[in-house]
């Protein structure tokens, strides 16, 4: 193998430890936990990045509840963060492992899909909800009830818009025309944009 590719391999190798580190500390919270989350994913995981993602999951999931919050870190910054930790503490297990996969992985819809057993319109949909979850526990609220009929439908919508996916022109005219006249699903919209802007930008930042 020529010297260059030990570089590139290494680097590669390195990057993979990052990311697993840093997802598995948004499951489990700071410290051994998380670490060791890691480890063992690495371990079972084998050599694709799927699969050692799938395996982190197990592997949090198994250790969940026993992190901790870590160092806090200091100024407007480490406020920040440690606001997000609180908040993602009091969601459920899924919520976080969506939000961590879509904005620390990057994964598509299709392939947080395939690592949760959902197909890529369920992922959307869970995606949203999340993101309304985390913001509303970033405000110490309770989420609000879904009492719009088509709710699901425009948070659906609202999520894939948000993350990139391009809607067919019927559904971005029908978006745009519901958002306007549904004050309820008007509030979902500013809260998942809100959310994933907190959370995408301190998943970059950590």
């Amino acid at each position: 193998m020529p010297p260059a590719w030990h570089g590139v391999l290494a680097g590669k190798l390195a990057a993979q430890v990052d990311e697993l580190h840093r997802l598995c500390e948004r499951l489990v919270g700071a410290g051994p936990a998380a670490a060791e989350a890691a480890d063992e994913a690495r371990a079972r995981g084998g050599p694709e990045r799927l699969g050692m993602l799938r395996a982190a999951l197990a592997s949090c999931q198994a250790r969940a509840g026993v992190g901790g919050a870590g160092e806090p870190a200091a100024g407007i910054a480490g406020a920040v963060a440690g606001e997000l930790r609180n908040a993602l503490s009091r969601l459920a297990f899924q919520e976080r492992a969506l939000l961590a996969l879509r904005d620390i992985a990057g994964l598509s819809h299709e392939e947080i899909g395939a690592l949760l057993g959902l197909d890529a319109a369920g992922t959307a949909l869970a995606l949203g909800r999340a993101r309304v979850s985390l913001r509303a526990a970033l405000r110490g609220e309770p989420p609000e009830g879904g009492r719009c009929g088509d709710r699901e439908r425009a948070l659906s919508a609202i999520e894939r818009r948000c993350d990139g996916v391009q809607l067919d022109g019927p559904e971005d005219d029908w978006l745009l025309e519901h958002l306007a006249a549904c004050a309820e699903c008007a509030r979902a919209h500013a809260a998942v944009l809100e959310a994933a802007a907190c959370h995408g930008a301190w998943s970059a930042a950590a």
